[in-house]
């Protein structure tokens, strides 16, 4: 299912999700969510992209609980994609997350 801002069409997910990353290019929430859509238009090197760019840099104090959460969502996307790399990375991501910030 799509988020309800989408009304459940797809193209206009991505529409306003491109339109938020634009905004807010480092939000794991809508990196996760465009991934979402694409793979569930059936583009998954799309959807991979997104989920990569939830590896690049460390989210704001305010962030970390949303963007381990996040990277745990990522992770299943991954999976469904069956990119057993970019699972471990995300995973290791999240694990170093809660490492360093057990708050």
């Amino acid at each position: 299912e799509l988020p309800e801002f989408a009304g459940g069409d797809p193209q206009r997910a991505i529409q306003d999700l491109k339109k938020a990353y634009a905004l807010a290019p480092a939000n794991s929430s809508v990196l996760r969510y465009l991934g979402y859509v694409h793979l569930q238009e059936g583009d998954a090197p799309a959807a991979r992209q997104m989920l990569e760019q939830m590896l690049a840099g460390e989210p704001a104090r305010a962030e970390r609980q949303l963007a381990v959460d996040e990277l745990r969502n990522a992770r299943d996307l991954a999976t469904r994609i069956g990119d057993s790399d970019l699972v471990a990375r995300l995973d290791a991501k999240r694990a170093a997350l809660l490492k360093t910030h057990p708050e």
